[in-house]
């Protein structure tokens, strides 16, 4: 949380820069045919975001850097506009609940332009994270039931009421970009 970002002895800065790293996300989807056109899908999916914060003047400021781990299990819905044996065309809806698994901030304190302090403490109690997304892909397909894909698309995560700074609590509209 903000609170626990403010480690050093003044606590009446307020967060000045805030900078946000490309989030990494991995996972696994398997999707289940309805009927020739449609498809729902389930899976499993790891997130990493790291967030840099700092604030302060020339005589002190501090520098955090948070990284919050999630696993989520995405649900999905599938239309194919187009599937043969090699190529599928598609659009996709879906939602995801992510679970907070783990998360760290490193603190580093600066006195007079100095370093003067390094610490480490664990985030606890990472609130879910909501999300609905929305996206087209093409997929080629290596043998019968494997393919590569991509798949751009736009996303958007529901406010998670916590005072952790996040990419999805600054900037909850996101577009996407996913290959596998």
């Amino acid at each position: 949380s903000v609170s626990s970002i403010r480690s050093a002895p003044r606590y009446d800065e307020e967060i000045t820069n805030v900078k946000h790293r490309q989030p990494v996300r991995f996972g696994l989807i398997g999707n289940y045919p309805i009927n020739r056109r449609w498809s729902v899908g389930v899976g499993v999916d790891y997130t990493c975001l790291v967030s840099e914060l700092s604030a302060g003047d020339s005589r002190y400021h501090y520098q955090n850097e948070q990284t919050l781990h999630y696993l989520g299990v995405p649900m999905q819905v599938s239309y194919h506009w187009l599937q043969n044996k090699r190529f599928n065309l598609y659009t996709t809806a879906g939602t995801e609940i992510a679970f907070g698994i783990n998360g760290k901030m490193v603190i580093d304190n600066y006195v007079n332009d100095h370093h003067a302090s390094h610490s480490q403490r664990n985030i606890k109690n990472i609130p879910l994270q909501t999300s609905v997304q929305a996206s087209a892909g093409i997929q080629y397909n290596l043998l019968r039931n494997v393919g590569i894909y991509v798949e751009p698309g736009v996303s958007y995560h529901f406010d998670d009421h916590s005072s952790l700074i996040t990419l999805y609590n600054q900037k909850p509209l996101n577009f996407d970009l996913n290959v596998g």
